[in-house]
């Protein structure tokens, strides 16, 4: 059953939990400031308030949940998305955040979320991934995950670095950690790999 809102937010998304173990990790590893972040599958906006207003565009297909967070966190911007296509110009994001997202997704659908990153970051750009990962020999965590964990499709961590590397990124695995006592988590960044054709190159 699909949680209301304001539910899932007081249950699985509450502003502590940003504030504790998600920010730290971000703002230790990254430097957002005077940056356009693109927060992709933003639910509720409670991320939002580690970026500046004007400096950021969170995006979620459920509509409800963003209509949430536009009353919530009024001084920032939210959209709905149905598919791939984002609502902003080529190369107008410095970061892409994902944080619990792609373990929601069909595998298969997210190539075409990859591509659509490549057309909205600018030269420099990063995506920034935080996600449930399993693990070789932890398959009590393992179990654990997949009970409680409503995406049906967590990875293990060369799972998650191989789809995007095979869509053309080039990643740095950050960290893994513990999160909760539960949930083994993975931090990591992606940057889409350049190509240049041979009239580039001998230019």
């Amino acid at each position: 059953m699909e949680l209301m809102p304001a539910v899932y937010r007081f249950m699985i998304r509450p502003s502590w939990f940003t504030k504790h173990y998600i920010k730290p990790l971000m703002l230790k590893e990254f430097d957002f400031s005077n940056k356009f972040v693109l927060e992709f599958g933003c639910g509720v906006g409670t991320n939002s308030k580690m970026f500046r207003p004007h400096q950021y565009l969170g995006v979620d297909c459920d509509t409800k949940r963003i209509k949430y967070a536009s009353r919530l966190f009024h001084h920032y911007d939210f959209a709905t998305i149905d598919g791939p296509s984002i609502p902003l110009p080529n190369k107008a994001v410095d970061y892409v955040i994902i944080i619990s997202v792609l373990h929601h997704i069909p595998t298969d659908f997210i190539p075409e979320y990859l591509e659509e990153f490549k057309r909205l970051l600018k030269d420099n750009g990063k995506v920034v991934i935080m996600e449930p990962c399993f693990h070789d020999h932890s398959d009590f965590c393992n179990t654990l995950m997949g009970f409680f964990d409503k995406g049906k499709y967590i990875k293990y961590e060369n799972g998650y670095l191989s789809l995007f590397k095979n869509n053309g990124y080039s990643t740095s695995l950050l960290k893994t950690f513990s999160q909760l006592c539960l949930y083994r988590k993975i931090l990591f960044s992606a940057v889409p790999v350049q190509k240049y054709t041979k009239r580039q190159i001998h230019a």
